[in-house]
C-alpha cells in the first residue's frame, strides 16, 4: 500500500506505477493504467522529495562486514529454474522442490554488497525475488487470474478479497495472507 505520494511502510522506499498498490484503477491489470499512475505519482513524488529532501544515507549504520559468499548458481540458470517452477502452470510439488533448492543453493550470510560485482548483485536480488514469489505461490492454494495451480484448478472463495503480504519484521521476511484493504483514492 502506498500513500498519495508513493511512500510505503518501509522508510525511504517509494513505489509508483506497476509496483504500487494505490487502488486508483482497481486491480490495475492494464499497462496503460500503471503508466498513467506512474506519470501522476511520479510527479507527486518528485515534488514531495524536492520539498522535504532526502537522506544522504541508505542505512542507519553500515553493515559491519562484506558479503563473501554469493549464490552458487549462475543468473542464467536461476532464471531458467524460475521459468520452470514459477511458470504459468504451477503445482505444490514443483514449488516446494524449487523452494528447497533455493534454500540449499543460497545459504550465505548477509552483509554489505559494496565489494560485489554486478552479476553477483543481480543474482542475489533475483534469488530474493524468486524466494518471495515461490512462498507466495505456495500460499495461494487456488487458481485465480494469471496464477494457475494444477493441484487447485478453481478459485477458492475463502481467498476472495485476500492478498499476500511480504513484510520485514525484526530483520526477518514474513509472508502471510491478509484481508485486502481498499486504498484511499488520492487521484
Amino acid at each position: 500500500m502506498t500513500d498519495h505520494v508513493g511512500r510505503t511502510s518501509v522508510e525511504g522506499l517509494y513505489a509508483i506505477g506497476e509496483v504500487a498498490c494505490t487502488g486508483v484503477h482497481g486491480a490495475n491489470r492494464l499497462a496503460s493504467n500503471s503508466l498513467l499512475e506512474g506519470l501522476v505519482y511520479g510527479k507527486r513524488l518528485a515534488q514531495y522529495l524536492t520539498f522535504v529532501g532526502t537522506e544522504d544515507r541508505l542505512f542507519d549504520s553500515p553493515p559491519s562486514k562484506m558479503m563473501e559468499t554469493f549464490p552458487a548458481i549462475s543468473l542464467g540458470d536461476l532464471k531458467k529454474k524460475c521459468s520452470h517452477a514459477l511458470g504459468i502452470i504451477r503445482n505444490k510439488e514443483g514449488l516446494e522442490e524449487f523452494q528447497q533448492e533455493l534454500q540449499l543453493a543460497y545459504e550465505f550470510e548477509t552483509g554489505s554488497l559494496d565489494g560485489a560485482d554486478v552479476a553477483d548483485i543481480k543474482g542475489y536480488f533475483t534469488w530474493i525475488l524468486a524466494s518471495l514469489m515461490t512462498k507466495s505461490a505456495i500460499l495461494r492454494t487456488e487458481s485465480r487470474g494469471g496464477h494457475i495451480r494444477e493441484d487447485y484448478p478453481h478459485p477458492n472463495q475463502n481467498l476472495q478479497g485476500k492478498r499476500i503480504v511480504h513484510e520485514c519484521v525484526n530483520g526477518e521476511m514474513k509472508v502471510y495472507m491478509d484481508e485486502y484493504v481498499k486504498a484511499k483514492n488520492f487521484a
